[in-house]
């Protein structure tokens, strides 16, 4: 019973670890940063600017590049996990799926009786008093 928690918990940690990591989606890493009223700033203001939006666009580089290696570590770790741990994993997920569907079948089940005990209850009470 402890090697199918472990394996339960290795599963949970590799799917976690697969929907992890940080969203950057928000940032506009190839745009560059023109704003209204651009060419009416000084000199200074310009160049401050520029070298300012260069730090953001290289920061933003930076975490895509921490992005990628994390996805390729985790690409890595599930073909490892396959190989050292595929037949396991593969009876823990059929395990873990028909659970599932006897909990889908099990709710079926009891909102068909619900449905009936009320179908029930109605028509007794629906008769003349």
């Amino acid at each position: 019973m402890l090697n199918k928690l472990a394996l339960i918990f290795v599963f949970t940690i590799v799917v976690s670890l697969c929907s992890s990591g940080f969203d950057i989606a928000g940032s506009n890493v190839f745009a560059g940063e023109h704003k209204e009223g651009h060419h009416e700033k000084k000199h200074d203001d310009h160049k401050k600017e520029k070298a300012h939006s260069g730090k953001h666009k290289s920061a933003d580089m930076v975490k895509l590049v921490h992005k990628a290696k994390n996805e390729l570590l985790i690409e890595k770790i599930k073909a490892k996990l396959e190989i050292r741990m595929g037949d396991k994993l593969d009876k823990a997920a059929d395990l873990l799926i028909d659970e599932m569907l006897e909990k889908y079948k099990a709710r079926e089940r009891d909102e068909k009786r619900k449905k009936e005990l009320e179908e029930g209850l109605k028509g007794i009470f629906s008769q003349g008093e």
